[in-house]
């Protein structure tokens, strides 16, 4: 490998040892860990963490660790935004793991591939090893989206410079209306509505700041036609439960084989499926959220999960 790795973790030590692994058969030169704090009201949680930090640090091979471990926990939101500004404070570029993303071989190289050949494009901001429809997909070839996938990605510095944590420029940001005839009207709602979420602080998240970054700076993603990245998490972060974007197959890439994309145009039809079978459905849950906010029952009905979660 040619580039670092930052590898995020919290309390799941089984899915932890089984991407470290992966890690460790790459063998990056630097890998950077860094774990949130655990919670007080969640017995044992310190133990999980203890042995997951423990797991995530075991390196057998020539390579320069990092550590960031909190004492507190900041939870999803302060975690990982500043865990990556932390990482991009050491490093030009680099590629971001979390405990649940179960990276194929390939995705490796092909990171570092599409860092090195695309460092120099300014409107490319991030590569993506995720691909929903690429499961069983047999591709040595990449293409660029407006569709930005944060399971198992790389960016460069310079991008994630133009990060947007707080969303300052929200509503009022004029930028997302040259994308009103190159995303459906439902998307750009389900993204809208995201939006207002995350920035009146209903939602506990860093991820739909980084898709308003790319959109608001026309930034694009490179995906590989491949599925690369297996999601192996079903609670946690990214989930409550399971759902069919869970534990999706691999793709079959020949690293050896990519050469340089330099063909910038969006797959719209790529996009548009992924909007149509993946925003779509989606669109149902927003407004439900929406509406409790508005009803102002959201604060309540978080008390409640959380005490149903204690007395489990």
């Amino acid at each position: 490998m040619q580039n670092p790795i930052l590898f995020l973790v919290f309390n799941r030590p089984g899915t932890t040892a089984s991407v470290f692994e992966t890690i460790r058969q790459a063998k990056p030169p630097r890998l950077y860990v860094v774990a949130d704090g655990p919670r007080e009201h969640v017995p044992n949680e310190a133990l999980l963490c203890s042995e997951t930090r423990r797991i995530a640090t075991a390196v057998d091979w020539e390579c320069e660790l990092k550590t960031l471990f909190r004492d507190e926990n900041l939870g999803c939101k302060g975690s990982v935004s500043g865990a990556i500004t932390w990482f991009f404070e050491h490093e030009e570029q680099g590629i971001i793991l979390e405990d649940d993303v179960l990276p194929s071989p390939s995705f490796f190289p092909f990171c570092d591939f599409a860092l090195e050949n695309h460092k120099n494009d300014k409107d490319v901001m991030m590569v993506c090893g995720y691909n929903p429809f690429g499961a069983n997909v047999k591709s040595d070839e990449y293409f660029f989206s407006l569709v930005s996938h944060v399971w198992g990605w790389a960016t460069w510095r310079e991008c994630w410079n133009l990060y947007d944590l707080r969303l300052k420029d929200w509503p009022q940001d004029k930028a997302l209306k040259a994308y009103k005839d190159k995303i459906p009207p439902f998307a750009m709602t389900y993204y809208a509505d995201s939006f207002d979420l995350v920035k009146e602080g209903w939602v506990d998240t860093w991820d739909y700041q980084w898709t308003y970054t790319l959109l608001k700076h026309s930034g694009k993603s490179i995906k590989p036609f491949a599925n690369l990245i297996s999601n192996i998490g079903a609670e946690g972060t990214h989930a409550s439960q399971q759902d069919a974007n869970h534990f999706t197959e691999y793709g079959m890439m020949d690293p050896k084989n990519l050469k340089p994309n330099k063909v910038f145009e969006i797959n719209a039809k790529a996009d548009d499926l992924f909007y149509q079978k993946k925003i779509k459905p989606e669109l149902l849950k927003i407004y439900i959220r929406k509406v409790i906010v508005a009803l102002g029952l959201y604060r309540a009905f978080k008390k409640l999960r959380k005490n149903i979660s204690l007395l489990k």
